[in-house]
């Protein structure tokens, strides 16, 4: 019997037989065989086992190999060049958890390509040239292939609604039954574990954001309060509104209320964000009144070697979520080599409390494992604004630095 003999796009795919849209789960998105093949294997198998497994390393390196050895040739849905190998998924659903199976790799074009994921297509504003492909190849007219189409996207949101996943990768053809039950195991532990391939990252998202949200704007709303004597129902939006003087009396505040615990504020970064987000408030083109959100949002920083790497990020977000303090944690995960960094993020750079808290679980893990690194603490305006390390002249990327030294841990 069929692993997933229910698929859930059987309806659409009956329509659209020639070139058929399964759109990609929402719990499921980045989670591929091409994605994990150009993931540094000493960082995802550090996550998922907890130290570096040789058999892990080995299956990924030759998942790697693997795939960038497939052919390319031509496109089996409209027989022009091929230039992309697309994994063939069926979804469907178990009791209360989703089923992906694995069911085959197909050989496309960009314009195939880009007409099967109509998801992607319609993020990037090329929904249109992509619904114009699904038409002329699977030769249905406009209202028919309309109708479907809608209802792959019905489709698509119900099953972005089931949150526990299983993957099921089956016998991919040319890779041996060793790596494919490693590669399945791995596929399955990110899934389940809340982990997420997106872009050259490896994205940590945790269950209780929202309460972690609150927490910290709470926080900063008391902060500022005790440190200005203001009120307001949002952080933001009391900075957005302060002058010059108290902006400068904030700071100091700041300041003091840090060094209390071995966090050092550089005063004129921590100045020059709180400027920007201020003026986070500006009227567009257009007249109407445009705001930046997520101004306030930071996130602490540790540069890590990769054999380190992935072990530090699992065991940060084990020791956070101890502290109920799980929110966004990533790493660069692609096949880069030497230091990069280990990013958590905090979601207001004024809850003083939980910056503290948050420094301390990662210096705990760093002292654990004998890493003597500074923490560094980047705002996301920053970001916002382009201010990397090198690129705003003498001005420090971060407002905030910390270290086991200055922590007292050594």
């Amino acid at each position: 019997m069929s692993v997933c003999s229910a698929d859930a796009y059987s309806g659409v795919c009956s329509v659209l037989t020639r070139l058929c849209p399964r759109l990609v789960p929402g719990p499921l998105f980045g989670f591929s065989l091409a994605n994990l093949a150009r993931t540094d294997p000493e960082v995802i198998c550090d996550v998922v086992y907890g130290d570096v497994s040789e058999d892990c390393v080995s299956a990924i390196n030759s998942l790697y190999r693997w795939w960038f050895s497939l052919p390319r040739d031509r496109c089996k849905v409209c027989g022009s060049r091929a230039n992309q190998i697309d994994e063939d998924w069926r979804y469907c659903i178990k009791g209360d958890a989703g089923v992906a199976v694995l069911d085959g790799l197909v050989q496309l074009c960009d314009r195939c390509h880009l007409a099967k994921h109509l998801g992607y297509a319609s993020t990037h504003d090329k929904f249109d040239e992509a619904f114009r492909h699904i038409v002329e190849v699977n030769g249905v007219s406009e209202e028919t292939a309309r109708r479907v189409v809608d209802e792959a996207f019905r489709v698509h949101r119900s099953l972005s609604e089931v949150k526990r996943w299983r993957v099921v990768l089956g016998e991919p053809p040319g890779l041996g039954k060793d790596v494919v039950r490693v590669v399945e195991y791995v596929l399955n532990f990110i899934v389940s574990n809340n982990y997420e391939p997106s872009g050259h990252w490896l994205w940590h998202r945790g269950q209780n954001r929202l309460a972690i949200e609150e927490r910290a704007e709470n926080e900063a709303l008391e902060f500022l309060r005790n440190s200005l004597g203001v009120e307001g129902r949002d952080p933001m939006g009391i900075v957005m509104r302060l002058g010059d003087r108290d902006l400068g009396k904030l700071v100091d505040k700041l300041t003091n209320a840090l060094n209390n615990y071995g966090i050092k504020v550089l005063r004129r970064e921590t100045e020059m964000a709180l400027r920007l987000v201020r003026s986070a408030k500006h009227v567009g083109n257009n007249g109407w009144i445009e705001i930046r959100f997520n101004s306030m949002v930071g996130k602490w920083m540790v540069f890590a070697p990769n054999r380190r790497r992935g072990f530090l990020l699992r065991n940060i977000i084990n020791g956070l979520g101890e502290k109920g303090l799980d929110y966004i944690t990533k790493t660069v995960s692609m096949r880069e080599g030497g230091e990069r960094p280990v990013v958590v993020y905090v979601p207001n750079f004024l809850a003083v409390n939980m910056i503290n808290d948050v420094a301390e679980v990662i210096l705990d893990v760093l002292n654990r494992l004998g890493i003597d690194k500074p923490l560094l603490f980047k705002p996301d305006v920053f970001t916002q604004e382009d201010i990397y390390s090198g690129s705003a002249g003498v001005m420090k990327p971060y407002i905030y630095m910390t270290s086991l030294g200055l922590k007292g841990f050594r």
